[in-house]
Protein backbone atom coordinates (compact mmCIF):
# COMPACT_ATOMS: atom_id res chain seq x y z
CA UNK A 1 0.00 0.00 0.00
CA UNK A 2 1.01 3.82 -0.74
CA UNK A 3 1.66 5.35 2.32
CA UNK A 4 0.94 9.41 1.44
CA UNK A 5 3.27 11.46 3.11
CA UNK A 6 2.34 13.65 6.45
CA UNK A 7 3.66 16.76 5.06
CA UNK A 8 0.92 16.80 2.67
CA UNK A 9 -1.91 19.59 3.69
CA UNK A 10 -4.26 16.81 3.58
CA UNK A 11 -2.85 14.09 5.04
CA UNK A 12 -1.65 16.40 7.85
CA UNK A 13 -4.74 17.83 8.63
CA UNK A 14 -6.71 14.39 8.38
CA UNK A 15 -3.90 13.12 11.23
CA UNK A 16 -3.66 15.75 13.61
CA UNK A 17 -7.91 15.73 13.45
CA UNK A 18 -7.98 12.41 14.24
CA UNK A 19 -9.03 10.54 17.52
CA UNK A 20 -7.18 7.67 17.21
CA UNK A 21 -3.78 8.93 17.43
CA UNK A 22 -3.99 11.62 20.38
CA UNK A 23 -1.82 10.12 22.95
CA UNK A 24 1.21 9.91 19.94
CA UNK A 25 0.12 13.52 19.31
CA UNK A 26 -0.29 14.43 22.92
CA UNK A 27 3.55 13.18 23.08
CA UNK A 28 4.89 15.23 19.60
CA UNK A 29 3.63 18.12 21.34
CA UNK A 30 5.03 17.87 24.53
CA UNK A 31 8.23 17.22 23.25
CA UNK A 32 8.23 20.36 21.23
CA UNK A 33 6.32 22.85 24.17
CA UNK A 34 7.66 20.62 27.18
CA UNK A 35 4.47 21.59 27.97
CA UNK A 36 3.13 18.30 29.78
CA UNK A 37 1.65 15.20 27.91
CA UNK A 38 -1.81 15.04 30.25
CA UNK A 39 -3.00 18.94 28.71
CA UNK A 40 -2.58 17.85 25.07
CA UNK A 41 -5.12 14.38 26.00
CA UNK A 42 -7.30 16.55 26.90
CA UNK A 43 -7.14 18.83 24.08
CA UNK A 44 -9.48 20.07 21.16
CA UNK A 45 -8.36 20.07 17.97
CA UNK A 46 -9.49 21.96 15.24
CA UNK A 47 -8.79 23.52 11.45
CA UNK A 48 -10.69 26.87 11.24
CA UNK A 49 -11.44 30.12 9.35
CA UNK A 50 -10.42 32.82 11.97
CA UNK A 51 -13.21 35.10 11.56
CA UNK A 52 -12.99 38.45 10.29
CA UNK A 53 -13.41 42.01 12.05
CA UNK A 54 -13.83 44.02 8.52
CA UNK A 55 -14.74 43.10 5.21
CA UNK A 56 -11.34 44.52 4.17
CA UNK A 57 -9.84 41.99 6.37
CA UNK A 58 -8.27 38.05 4.16
CA UNK A 59 -9.77 35.00 5.27
CA UNK A 60 -7.41 32.76 7.44
CA UNK A 61 -7.34 29.19 7.34
CA UNK A 62 -5.53 27.28 9.23
CA UNK A 63 -4.03 24.30 9.68
CA UNK A 64 -4.75 23.33 13.04
CA UNK A 65 -6.02 24.97 16.38
CA UNK A 66 -5.07 23.28 19.55
CA UNK A 67 -6.72 24.47 22.29
CA UNK A 68 -5.49 23.36 25.96
CA UNK A 69 -6.25 25.25 29.66
CA UNK A 70 -4.15 27.86 28.90
CA UNK A 71 -2.62 28.20 25.45
CA UNK A 72 -3.92 28.42 22.37
CA UNK A 73 -1.60 26.64 19.66
CA UNK A 74 -1.43 27.11 15.78
CA UNK A 75 0.39 24.38 13.79
CA UNK A 76 1.15 24.80 10.69
CA UNK A 77 3.02 22.42 8.27
CA UNK A 78 5.38 24.47 5.37
CA UNK A 79 5.82 21.63 2.60
CA UNK A 80 7.87 24.30 0.63
CA UNK A 81 9.58 27.71 1.47
CA UNK A 82 9.01 30.52 -0.28
CA UNK A 83 9.33 34.25 0.28
CA UNK A 84 7.09 35.23 2.73
CA UNK A 85 5.74 32.05 4.39
CA UNK A 86 7.03 33.29 7.77
CA UNK A 87 5.00 36.36 7.23
CA UNK A 88 2.13 34.62 6.62
CA UNK A 89 2.22 32.17 9.20
CA UNK A 90 2.68 35.18 11.92
CA UNK A 91 -0.47 36.94 10.50
CA UNK A 92 -2.06 33.46 12.06
CA UNK A 93 -0.55 34.30 14.74
CA UNK A 94 -1.38 38.44 15.58
CA UNK A 95 -5.04 37.16 14.41
CA UNK A 96 -5.39 34.61 17.08
CA UNK A 97 -3.60 37.13 19.51
CA UNK A 98 -6.23 39.71 19.13
CA UNK A 99 -9.33 37.37 19.03
CA UNK A 100 -8.26 36.06 22.20
CA UNK A 101 -8.05 39.40 23.84
CA UNK A 102 -11.42 40.60 22.17
CA UNK A 103 -13.50 37.59 24.17
CA UNK A 104 -11.35 38.34 27.20
CA UNK A 105 -12.30 40.03 30.03
CA UNK A 106 -8.88 41.19 31.20
CA UNK A 107 -5.42 41.54 29.99
CA UNK A 108 -4.23 39.65 32.52
CA UNK A 109 -5.81 36.36 32.17
CA UNK A 110 -4.75 36.33 28.10
CA UNK A 111 -4.18 32.52 27.25
CA UNK A 112 -0.33 32.39 25.64
CA UNK A 113 -0.63 32.37 21.71
CA UNK A 114 1.81 29.65 20.31
CA UNK A 115 3.22 28.74 16.64
CA UNK A 116 4.27 25.32 15.70
CA UNK A 117 5.70 25.38 12.25
CA UNK A 118 6.05 22.03 10.33
CA UNK A 119 8.87 22.74 8.25
CA UNK A 120 10.25 20.50 5.27
CA UNK A 121 12.98 22.51 4.65
CA UNK A 122 16.01 23.82 6.33
CA UNK A 123 16.17 27.27 7.02
CA UNK A 124 18.10 27.91 9.64
CA UNK A 125 22.10 27.13 10.46
CA UNK A 126 22.15 25.37 13.98
CA UNK A 127 21.85 22.20 12.71
CA UNK A 128 19.57 20.83 15.22
CA UNK A 129 15.75 19.47 14.71
CA UNK A 130 13.91 22.08 16.99
CA UNK A 131 14.35 25.84 17.25
CA UNK A 132 12.51 27.95 19.65
CA UNK A 133 12.30 31.47 19.10
CA UNK A 134 11.28 34.30 21.84
CA UNK A 135 10.72 38.09 21.72
CA UNK A 136 13.68 39.15 23.79
CA UNK A 137 16.15 42.52 24.73
CA UNK A 138 19.41 41.93 22.60
CA UNK A 139 21.86 42.57 25.91
CA UNK A 140 20.11 41.45 28.82
CA UNK A 141 17.77 38.50 27.20
CA UNK A 142 14.60 39.71 28.86
CA UNK A 143 11.19 39.21 27.37
CA UNK A 144 9.21 41.84 26.50
CA UNK A 145 5.95 40.50 27.71
CA UNK A 146 4.79 39.51 30.55
CA UNK A 147 2.56 36.88 28.41
CA UNK A 148 5.64 35.67 26.05
CA UNK A 149 5.91 35.62 22.24
CA UNK A 150 6.87 31.80 21.54
CA UNK A 151 7.28 29.67 18.19
CA UNK A 152 9.01 27.17 16.68
CA UNK A 153 10.07 25.66 13.63
CA UNK A 154 11.00 21.94 13.35
CA UNK A 155 13.15 21.13 10.51
CA UNK A 156 11.97 18.16 9.27
CA UNK A 157 15.09 18.16 6.48
CA UNK A 158 17.33 17.72 9.83
CA UNK A 159 16.43 13.87 9.78
CA UNK A 160 16.51 13.37 5.82
CA UNK A 161 20.10 11.11 6.18
CA UNK A 162 19.24 9.71 9.63
CA UNK A 163 18.74 6.19 10.36
CA UNK A 164 16.01 4.91 12.77
CA UNK A 165 18.65 3.32 15.12
CA UNK A 166 20.79 6.14 15.48
CA UNK A 167 17.97 9.14 17.10
CA UNK A 168 17.34 10.12 20.48
CA UNK A 169 13.65 9.55 21.66
CA UNK A 170 12.57 12.57 21.07
CA UNK A 171 13.79 12.69 17.35
CA UNK A 172 12.32 9.28 16.63
CA UNK A 173 8.69 10.72 17.63
CA UNK A 174 9.11 13.37 14.97
CA UNK A 175 11.08 10.63 12.62
CA UNK A 176 7.11 9.64 11.57
CA UNK A 177 7.09 12.59 9.45
CA UNK A 178 9.44 10.80 7.16
CA UNK A 179 7.89 7.48 7.16
CA UNK A 180 11.15 5.62 6.18
CA UNK A 181 11.75 2.52 8.25
CA UNK A 182 8.02 2.84 9.34
CA UNK A 183 8.31 -1.50 10.79
CA UNK A 184 11.17 -0.05 13.47
CA UNK A 185 9.07 2.25 14.48
CA UNK A 186 6.28 -0.40 15.66
CA UNK A 187 7.24 -0.87 19.58
CA UNK A 188 5.08 1.46 21.64
CA UNK A 189 1.52 1.54 21.79
CA UNK A 190 1.26 5.25 21.08
CA UNK A 191 3.68 4.57 17.48
CA UNK A 192 1.35 1.60 16.12
CA UNK A 193 -2.06 3.81 16.95
CA UNK A 194 -0.30 6.79 14.82
CA UNK A 195 1.00 4.32 12.26
CA UNK A 196 -1.94 3.02 12.02
CA UNK A 197 -3.92 6.00 11.62
CA UNK A 198 -1.56 6.77 8.52
CA UNK A 199 -1.93 3.46 7.08
CA UNK A 200 -5.65 3.83 7.18
CA UNK A 201 -5.78 7.33 5.80
CA UNK A 202 -3.31 6.60 2.91
CA UNK A 203 -5.88 3.78 2.14
CA UNK A 204 -9.28 6.45 2.20
CA UNK A 205 -10.28 7.20 -0.97
CA UNK A 206 -11.93 10.94 -0.55
CA UNK A 207 -8.13 11.42 0.73
CA UNK A 208 -6.43 9.66 -1.41
CA UNK A 209 -8.09 12.34 -4.48
CA UNK A 210 -7.51 15.41 -2.48
CA UNK A 211 -4.07 13.98 -2.42
CA UNK A 212 -3.57 13.16 -5.62
CA UNK A 213 -5.17 16.35 -6.70
CA UNK A 214 -2.46 18.75 -3.98
CA UNK A 215 0.51 17.06 -6.12
CA UNK A 216 -1.50 17.65 -9.41
CA UNK A 217 -1.82 21.62 -8.45
CA UNK A 218 1.73 21.45 -7.43
CA UNK A 219 3.29 19.72 -10.61
CA UNK A 220 1.09 22.84 -12.59
CA UNK A 221 2.92 25.71 -10.44
CA UNK A 222 6.37 24.19 -10.98
CA UNK A 223 5.64 23.70 -14.66
CA UNK A 224 4.40 27.24 -14.86
CA UNK A 225 7.72 28.64 -12.93
CA UNK A 226 10.17 27.21 -15.18
CA UNK A 227 8.27 28.19 -17.65
CA UNK A 228 8.06 31.94 -16.74
CA UNK A 229 12.02 31.35 -16.17
CA UNK A 230 12.66 30.10 -19.85
CA UNK A 231 10.72 32.87 -20.87
CA UNK A 232 12.41 35.51 -18.46
CA UNK A 233 15.67 34.17 -20.00
CA UNK A 234 14.85 34.37 -23.21
CA UNK A 235 13.63 37.67 -23.28
CA UNK A 236 17.09 38.78 -21.52
CA UNK A 237 19.49 36.93 -24.60
CA UNK A 238 17.18 38.72 -27.36
CA UNK A 239 17.69 42.17 -25.11
CA UNK A 240 21.23 41.24 -24.81
CA UNK A 241 21.76 40.18 -28.72
CA UNK A 242 20.28 43.23 -29.86
CA UNK A 243 22.36 45.70 -27.67
CA UNK A 244 25.15 43.91 -29.32
CA UNK A 245 23.89 43.90 -32.58
CA UNK A 246 23.08 47.83 -32.40
CA UNK A 247 26.61 48.61 -31.37
CA UNK A 248 27.99 46.38 -34.06
CA UNK A 249 25.85 48.67 -36.45
CA UNK A 250 27.21 51.86 -34.66
CA UNK A 251 30.57 50.69 -35.48
CA UNK A 252 29.88 50.40 -39.35
CA UNK A 253 29.93 46.26 -39.50
CA UNK A 254 28.38 44.83 -42.30
CA UNK A 255 25.57 42.53 -42.15
CA UNK A 256 27.01 39.41 -42.98
CA UNK A 257 29.35 40.35 -40.19
CA UNK A 258 27.13 40.56 -37.92
CA UNK A 259 25.04 37.68 -38.84
CA UNK A 260 27.41 35.24 -38.49
CA UNK A 261 29.03 36.77 -35.15
CA UNK A 262 25.57 36.11 -33.41
CA UNK A 263 24.24 33.50 -35.29
CA UNK A 264 20.96 35.26 -36.42
CA UNK A 265 19.48 35.18 -39.44
CA UNK A 266 18.86 38.17 -41.80
CA UNK A 267 15.51 38.70 -40.66
CA UNK A 268 15.90 38.93 -37.17
CA UNK A 269 18.82 41.34 -37.90
CA UNK A 270 16.82 43.46 -40.07
CA UNK A 271 13.85 43.36 -37.41
CA UNK A 272 16.28 44.81 -34.77
CA UNK A 273 17.40 47.51 -37.30
CA UNK A 274 13.54 48.29 -37.87
CA UNK A 275 12.78 48.37 -33.61
CA UNK A 276 15.75 50.24 -32.63
CA UNK A 277 13.82 52.81 -30.31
Amino acid sequence: MRLLELTSDVVFKAFMLSNKNNLYKAKLLSVITKIPEKEFLKASYQSVELPISSVSDKIYKTDIIVKISNHIINIEMNRDYYRGLFTKNSMYYNKLKSEDLDVGESYIYVKKIIQINFDNFSKYNGNKLIYKFKMLEVNTYEEEYENEVESYHIDLAYLNNKCYNELNNEEKIIYLFHEKEIDKMRSENFMNEAIDEIERISNDKKIIGLYDKEAVEKKILNSRLIEAKEEGENLGEKKKIKEIALNMIDMGMDDNTIIKSLNISIDDLNNIKENRF
